[in-house]
This record gives structure tokens, sequence and C-alpha cells, in this order.
């Protein structure tokens, strides 16, 4: 499966669309990968196989530490969910398009915005991205989530060179918290938000300069105007600084 970052990932997007700032400040810090995130990873290479094996695509069964019999149910009941929603696609599309741990670029919205979707699904009438999340701490809703939506904008290009999708449907499955969300959204609305909302957010990331968070990094916070509580610059455009805690 693609183990490539992007700069603006989708998986961060909920947390970039409310702060554009972090963007830059998380690049201060290493990419470490926590044991329940190779755990998820392992898991989702599973997945993959299973899926690629059902769709007769080729593949080679993936091996890890952390296959335990528990998370290889929990993957168990993703793939059961998955093989169902293809077969309603080939029942009411004679030609679906089945891609797994689908490569998404969305930079057409967002400089350097691309993500993995775990299953894709193209049809004539709609488009469906499938994301598993294998965590066992906070149950997440399809509704909205920045995520599926950045996902779905970028599937929503390609699709449209094939078919004229009606509809795109979001979907997140959490087989630990017994959990199912799908969401529906038109095509327009999807890329509405992409403009209004994606679009803008991107652009705002992209102004905030790194230096403008070196006082932050090194201890230190703005000191905020008078009387508007917001940091004022310097000559040279910083907010002057002053340590934390006085």
């Amino acid at each position: 499966m693609p183990s490539t970052h992007a700069r603006f990932s989708p998986s961060a997007a909920n947390r970039r669309l409310h702060c554009p700032p972090s963007l830059m400040l998380e690049e201060q810090f290493q990419d470490e990968e926590s044991a329940y995130a190779a755990e998820g990873t392992a898991g989702h290479a599973m997945a993959e196989h299973l899926i690629k094996k059902y769709l007769k695509q080729r593949t080679r069964r993936p091996v890890s530490d952390y296959y335990s019999d528990e998370l290889l149910e929990a993957v168990d009941e993703y793939v059961s969910f998955v093989q169902g929603e293809i077969e309603e696609a080939r029942r009411g599309c004679k030609d679906p398009v089945f891609t797994v741990e689908q490569r998404v670029d969305v930079s057409e919205y967002v400089e350097g915005c691309s993500g993995t979707a775990d299953m894709v699904i193209v049809t004539d009438s709609y488009i469906h991205i499938i994301d598993l999340k294998l965590g066992r701490g906070v149950q997440v809703d399809a509704e909205r989530n920045p995520q599926l939506m950045i996902y779905g904008l970028g599937v929503l290009s390609k699709a449209e060179l094939l078919y004229d999708p009606k509809v795109a449907r979001l979907t997140i499955f959490q087989p630990r918290l017994c959990h199912c969300s799908t969401w529906e959204i038109t095509p327009a609305e999807l890329k509405k938000w992409g403009e209004e909302v994606l679009r803008p957010t991107g652009a705002m990331g992209r102004r905030v300069r790194r230096r403008e968070l070196v006082p932050v990094l090194q201890g230190a916070e703005p000191v905020p105007r008078q009387g508007r509580g917001v940091p004022q610059a310097g000559p040279d455009g910083v907010p002057p600084a002053r340590p934390l805690g006085r």
C-alpha cells in the first residue's frame, strides 16, 4: 500500500481546516509511527490483499507481527462490507470501476494535497469512497467529514471522465467500534465546498511563513496589541515575543 505522506494530508484535514498554521508547525517535528499506527498499517495491508484477491487482482499476502486474531477479525468484517458494496455496484452498472488503496490527488484545490483512499467504487450513477479506521477510541461519522470530502473531490475529477455520477457516497467503517457511517452529497455541493472552504484554507496555510512560528517553538508567545488581543508586527513583519509565563 502507498506510504508517501502529502504535505497537506486529507487524514489531517479537520485540523488543517480549523487551524491552517498547524501545517507549518508540524513540519518542525519528526514524523514517527506509533505502535498503534503500525498495527493500523498492517491491518490496511491485509484488507488490501483480501479485497484484491476477491477482485481477482494480483496480490501477495502480507506478513506482520501485528496480525492477532482480533485484528484479522476486524479486517474480515470490513472486507465483507466492501464485498457487499462491490456486488451492489455490479448489479447496477455494466462496467463499474474498483480500486483499492487508491492514490487521490487534490492539488487542483490545494497545492500538495493528496492521500490514499482505502476503497473506491465508481459506477455510472455514483462514486463511493470507503475508509477503514481500526482504532478503538473515537467514533467518527461520515457526515461532512473533511477527509472523505477531499477524497471525494479527487475521485470525482477522474470519475467524471468516464461517467456522470449524480451522488458521492462517503463511508467510514470502524469494526472495532461496531460502527459504520455513510453520508451522501451531490457533486455540485461537494465542488462548492471545495471552492468555498478547502481552497481558501489551503491558500491561507501557504501564506503562513515559517519564521512567524519560530518564537512559539522557542518557548515564547506573541505580545498582543493593546486592546485588540492580536500580535503586533515589528519592522520585519514578525511579532515581538516574550517568554512564556510572564
